[in-house]
């Protein structure tokens, strides 16, 4: 009975089951850093020991499998108590993880022997020696089967208690089935003996298999650029290496050096053509992400194509296991996949992949030298052809093979151009539909981190493609991206007094800079990545200010966010979570119930936490079961939507809430108006927010989906990347889901909040915006606009803090507003200024007035033609801060073609050569946007329309010259800088041309129809009254 085929295959499917239940619940309570994959791994290397010392008296016979069968099938019911105990010893013994790497890769090991390593050997030693196709296909098939399918519905407990009613149905099969007799397994443990004592494999051999498991791994990384990292792809990979195994240990022959040879040409060149393919690669899913609706055929095609990269992988490693049981070829197999994800940082897939093939070659050059080149080679012609062809590509292949992350990075996971795609836009401007340009490719401990550069001084970071945040190098040019900032801000400014602060992420450093400009004395930042920390410190060092990673508050740690607060010792003021995408694997432990109840024990009295929930693509389910997980762990939970699609929800156990004294006093200190105005927002801007308060969250948990996320039930990793794959507007849902509930900000403020200077200074925020919108290239109508509002506000004189009236008698900011425009009145009044006359104007760009700041750039540039000793560079900040600090509903066109032209014009102006092309780059980009936005409105006047059209296509022209000229120096690359000029001069020039040809026309009409008119005689109304 144990070694018949369905018997393998039966208690091959409750091995599967058992086992991915328990490595998704291992993700989901120590995370998938590599220090817990390195756990997984050494966990699997002592199981495989384990089984290669136990007696086969003990491995094979009705009885010890009966107890193997019957403990695996018990196991799963335990095992979320078990990880509750262990998560409590850890706590009790205040063993903290997160102060070092070899710590946590310690503890997690220990913790992964405690919960796993006895379904691992179990399962390994379940497997009968002549059925192990038999038991490896059943094992990888159920668990692909309930990786990516039933832990969607029904969770990683779920599969683990279906283990274990199938495991309990096969334990009474077995212990009725006594029909085996005692001589029977006197002759299995005779064929068991027989057949562990397989080769242990010579060097080349380990050699052969080290470079199988460094492939894996690369090849691993390779799928993370096609497809969406996510729970479902990672039991996926290992089921095809299971099943890879398996059949490859079934096709290999008897001659191993023959296998070795076979297999080390065939994977060397496999590699090399996996990377020479890579953009089709790209092409290929492109295709499937902007053409397939269908949720399990896109699902379907994504694993089908990591599949055809890592079956030839896995089937190599089956094939030189061969059928023998050395545990030094799984130690070479184990111990190269763990050292590799190590080493791959620092290395670099090209790199990495180098090395790997030149060590298999290495080997396929001594075994060919060990049978002669003469019996090698006695073959058919055609295969010696074949054989040939493969040895030049593999040799070959690295002079000219490039490994391009970035063309992934650029056009899998932007929205943009799925709808470039569908309307058929040629693929080589795919890539160049914005100005971002990858300035900097790192690789990470979990994908490829790349850094790409958009309006000049801003950098977006995506990890695997996927957007991980924005960082703003310098200030002044170009706003912060409020969403990255606002998760910062609001817990700071509703605490009181924060003096003790815990980050749990870096994203792309934005979060910490924010920190940093807070008066707090200690600030302690945790960050799983290697590769994103040194990202941040090359990315904030770029910054016009020292870099905030160099702060003396500052303690940066690596480890996973989750584990950190599972074992940190220490209590903070505020906990701030800039978790990543929800989808994605790296997030999902940070939205468990198990991490939030950790998260608020690291909390003061008075503390606050706070986690950003990124729902753009997911529906209303996420943000009701988000919510009730919150409320299962603090006393008090709300919500603030920060942006379209984004939520902050904060939570604290203190009985006096969110809604503290001096709420509004403290968003007017300098250092948080001065944070804000770096994103182009006034003090008062936040206190129109929606939130959700306590009373809006029990309705949303009351609904269906509002199921707190236990870390053993957990569906989200494996729901969630199926509910981003629907077409549908989710956005649309959530957003009339959460207008049911919604409240303003402003309520936390209270009796504070409902005076007169509030809601004037909200009146003002609304009309400088409405301003900007109705006055196109008409800045100077906020003079009379903003002279109106002063003579006609009906507020009352406010003291300020000190008691100090101003000479006026007016409010303080109408005092400084007086002074502004007398300041500009007297300057105008000058022929010849210099810049120290501008400085006198430039001193009202902070603090922050929405009626001043947001005009004053356009205001010193149009004086700075004055100044006898202009300076470029400050002209030039002027003139990017008028553009890049307006509203999205801006559609002034002349700012942007005169911005175009100083730049070509003044080479002083900005001296780095790659800094002037990208400035120049984005500028072209913002114009075509504000020509995109204003073609939705009729010209008032066609003479004013074909002035701005002119202005328009001669600034393009002028700074596409200046561009071929940088093009030429090798700024970037010649073909990608010709692709972007040629989809500007299909998307901005040409139309503008052909909207000239029409204005025209229009313009030569109406001053043939005004001439006619003024060429007729003056009626004679009195004759005609006669």
């Amino acid at each position: 009975m144990q070694n018949s085929r369905w018997w393998n295959g039966i208690i091959g499917g409750v091995s599967g089951l058992a086992l991915v239940s328990a490595v998704c619940q291992f993700w989901l309570n120590a995370g998938t850093s590599l220090p817990a994959q390195t756990a997984l791994a050494v966990t699997l290397l002592l199981s495989v020991v384990a089984n290669a010392v136990m007696p086969n008296r003990w491995r094979f016979g009705m009885l010890p499998q009966a107890i193997r069968l019957f403990v695996l099938a018990a196991w799963p019911i335990a095992l979320p108590s078990l990880f509750g105990v262990s998560w409590s010893l850890i706590g009790a013994s205040g063993f903290e993880l997160s102060t070092s790497v070899i710590a946590q890769c310690v503890g997690l090991t220990l913790l992964a022997v405690v919960t796993l390593g006895v379904p691992m050997v179990c399962s390994l030693q379940l497997s009968s020696s002549e059925r192990r196709v038999s038991f490896g296909m059943s094992l990888a098939l159920t668990a692909a089967v309930g990786g990516i399918l039933l832990a969607t519905f029904i969770g990683p407990d779920g599969c683990g208690l279906l283990a274990s009613a199938s495991g309990l149905v096969a334990f009474v099969t077995l212990l009725v089935r006594r029909s085996r007799s005692v001589e029977q397994d006197s002759n299995l443990l005779v064929q068991a003996s027989s057949s562990s004592n397989g080769q242990v494999g010579n060097l080349p051999d380990v050699a052969a298999l080290i470079s199988v498991g460094v492939l894996w791994v690369i090849g691993q990384r390779m799928c993370r650029q096609l497809i969406p990292d996510s729970f479902a792809l990672m039991t996926f990979e290992w089921s095809v290496l299971m099943a890879g195994i398996a059949i490859g240990r079934w096709l290999s022959s008897g001659d191993r050096r023959r296998n070795v040879i076979a297999c080390g040409i065939g994977l060397s060149c496999w590699t090399w053509m996996c990377l020479a393919t890579f953009p089709l690669g790209v092409r290929l899913a492109l295709w499937e992400n902007s053409t397939i609706s269908q949720v399990w055929l896109l699902q379907s095609l994504r694993l089908a194509m990591a599949g055809v990269v890592l079956g030839p992988i896995a089937l190599s490693c089956g094939a030189l296991i061969g059928r023998g049981n050395s545990v030094v070829s799984a130690t070479a197999v184990i111990g190269s996949v763990a050292g590799a994800m190590w080493l791959l940082p620092s290395i670099g897939v090209w790199n990495l992949a180098l090395v790997a093939t030149s060590l298999l070659l290495a080997v396929v050059a001594d075994g060919l030298r060990r049978m002669g080149l003469i019996s090698t080679f006695r073959l058919k012609s055609l295969r010696t052809g074949a054989l040939s062809a493969m040895l030049f590509f593999t040799l070959t292949a690295p002079v000219w093979v490039r490994y391009q992350p970035a063309l992934a990075a650029k056009v899998l996971f932007d929205s943009g151009v799925f709808v470039a795609s569908r309307a058929a836009t040629p693929w080589e401007q795919l890539v160049v539909l914005d100005e971002g340009r990858a300035t900097i490719v790192v690789e990470g401990d979990r994908g490829t981190l790349t850094a790409w550069k958009f309006a000049g001084s801003r950098f977006l970071l995506r990890e695997n493609g996927v957007p991980k945040g924005t960082l703003s190098a310098n200030a002044s040019l170009a706003p912060r991206y409020v969403p990255d900032v606002l998760p910062i801000v609001l817990p700071m400014v509703t605490h009181e007094r924060p003096q003790s602060v815990l980050l749990l992420g870096l994203r792309t450093g934005e979060p910490l800079a924010a920190t940093t400009m807070f008066p707090v004395q200690r600030i302690v930042c945790i960050e799983a990545d290697r590769g994103v920390n040194a990202m941040c410190r090359m990315l904030l060092s770029r910054g016009e200010n020292t870099s905030p990673m160099n702060d003396d508050r500052l303690e940066t740690r690596v480890c996973d966010p989750a584990l950190a607060v599972r074992t940190i010792n220490e209590k903070f003021d505020v906990i701030i979570a800039s978790a990543d995408q929800p989808s994605l694997p790296q997030a999902a432990n940070s939205f468990t119930v198990e991490s939030l109840r950790s998260a608020a024990r690291c909390l003061n009295d008075d503390g606050l936490f706070a986690i950003r929930f990124q729902h753009i693509d997911l529906g209303p389910r996420s943000i009701r079961a988000l919510a009730a997980t919150m409320s299962a762990a603090f006393r008090e939970v709300t919500a603030v939507e920060i942006a379209p699609g984004e939520l902050l929800f904060l939570g604290t156990q203190s009985e006096r809430g969110f809604a503290r004294e001096g709420f509004v006093e403290r968003w007017q200190r300098p250092h948080v108006r001065k944070l804000l105005a770096s994103a182009g927002w006034d003090w008062c801007a936040p206190l129109r927010l929606s939130m959700l308060n306590g009373e809006a969250i029990e309705q949303l948990v009351s609904q269906p989906g509002g199921i707190v996320n236990v870390a053993s039930r957990s569906t989200w990793p494996f729901r969630l990347p199926t509910e981003v794959m629907r077409w549908e507007n989710k956005l649309q849902q959530v957003q009339t889901e959460l207008a049911k509930h919604s409240r303003f900000l402003l309520a936390w403020g209270g009796d504070e909040a409902q005076n007169a200077d509030v809601a004037a200074r909200l009146s003002e925020w609304e009309l400088s915006r409405a301003i900007i919108r109705r006055h196109q290239d008409e800045f100077w109508a906020y003079r009379k606009q903003v002279k109106d509002h002063m003579t006609g506000s009906t507020r009352a004189m406010i003291q300020q803090v000190s008691h100090t009236k101003t000479e006026s008698g007016l409010h303080p900011d109408d005092d400084r507003r007086l002074r502004y425009f007398r300041t500009i009145g007297e300057l105008a009044k000058n022929s010849r200024l210099t810049e120290t006359d501008l400085d006198r104007l430039r001193r009202f760009e902070s603090p922050f007035d929405p009626l001043v700041t947001q005009f004053l750039h356009q205001e010193v540039v149009e004086l700075s033609s004055r100044c006898s000793d202009r300076e470029p560079t400050a002209e030039l900040r002027h003139r990017l801060a008028a553009i890049y600090f307006s509203t999205p509903a801006d559609r002034s066109i002349r700012n942007v073609a005169d911005a175009m032209q100083f730049v070509n014009s003044t080479p002083a102006a900005i001296t780095d050569k790659a800094e002037r092309f990208d400035q120049l780059n984005a500028l072209l980009q913002m114009l075509l946007s504000r020509w995109s936005a204003r073609g939705e409105f009729r010209p008032t006047s066609s003479r004013v329309a074909l002035n701005d059209i002119e202005r328009s296509i001669a600034a393009a022209e002028t700074s596409f010259a200046t561009l071929d000229m940088l093009a030429a120096e090798g700024i970037v690359p010649a073909a990608e800088w010709s692709a972007r000029k040629q989809y500007l001069e299909r998307r901005l020039v040409r139309p503008l041309r052909t909207y000239r040809g029409q204005v025209l026309q229009q313009y030569v009409k109406n001053e043939r129809t005004k001439e006619a008119a003024e060429s007729l005689p003056p009626s004679n109304e009195s004759d005609a009254a006669q």
